[in-house]
């Protein structure tokens, strides 16, 4: 649900006569089910992302770090079900890269991202917040109403698939060679055997020729354009690899 963002909750007269309470309009913009699967993904940016350091005890919770290039501008974004909050390390009148900057201590003197400084403020802030707050977590997702698929974009990924296959050539037989001072242990002499009849023929069976295995032969096709910019339908078709093709950086 969407909700206009407000100052003035209430208004009461000197003599307790109320004529004025903010009223939520509770716009609905997001289905249930995609919102309770967002949340389901963001609880791992806490637990084994990029802000795993910082998650709250005891306490569900789920957010989003970011970090703008040359690490001008920090931010995390985090939310229980009772409070959302907005942490933003930056400077307000530049863009300063935050990078080695003696003050800053531990990982953040190297660089201030996203998952450092805002997400431990974030954590210092929302921890003693909860105190008396009751611990409630989300409902879980609903289960996928489709398979998995592999998203992929067009001009930084290209598709592929197998067109054919050239024949393997004989494999390799080098000696694998031992490491440095290691020395492999003298093998044991075999059992005496009898010397062979003078009378029984030559072994003359060809020794097996070992080949490798056929190298599959990758053939690219054009993958499509992204969705452009002006097109604001949730419905529009997103570029898929279709079974059977590989992604590769183009």
């Amino acid at each position: 649900m969407h909700n206009e963002p407000y100052y003035v909750d209430r208004i009461d007269l000197w003599n307790g006569d109320n004529i004025y309470t903010h009223q939520e309009l509770d716009i609905p913009v997001l289905d249930r089910g995609v919102a309770l699967t967002t949340i389901d993904v963001l609880k791992g940016v806490l637990t084994n992302g990029t802000a795993r350091r910082w998650p709250l005890v005891g306490i569900p919770a789920a957010g989003k770090t970011g970090t703008q290039q040359d690490n001008t501008n920090a931010w995390f974004v985090g939310f229980t079900t009772n409070l959302t909050t907005a942490v933003w390390i930056g400077d307000p009148d530049a863009y300063t890269p935050m990078e080695n900057i003696p003050q800053f201590e531990g990982d953040n003197a190297e660089s201030v991202q996203g998952g450092r400084y805002p997400a431990q403020i974030w954590n210092t802030y929302m921890q003693p917040a909860h105190q008396f707050l009751a611990v409630s977590d989300w409902e879980a997702p609903p289960p996928p109403v489709r398979t998995a698929a592999r998203l992929y974009l067009p001009g930084n990924e290209c598709l592929s698939y197998v067109s054919g296959y050239q024949p393997g050539g004989p494999a390799p037989t080098a000696t694998p060679v031992e490491p440095a001072g290691f020395a492999q242990p003298a093998p044991e002499a075999p059992p005496p055997t009898a010397p062979p009849s003078a009378t029984a023929p030559p072994d003359t069976t060809p020794a097996p020729v070992v080949t490798a295995a056929p190298q599959a032969v990758y053939s690219r096709v054009d993958g499509g354009n992204t969705i452009p910019p002006d097109v604001l339908d949730p419905n529009y078709p997103v570029n898929i690899a279709p079974i059977g093709y590989r992604v590769t950086p183009c």
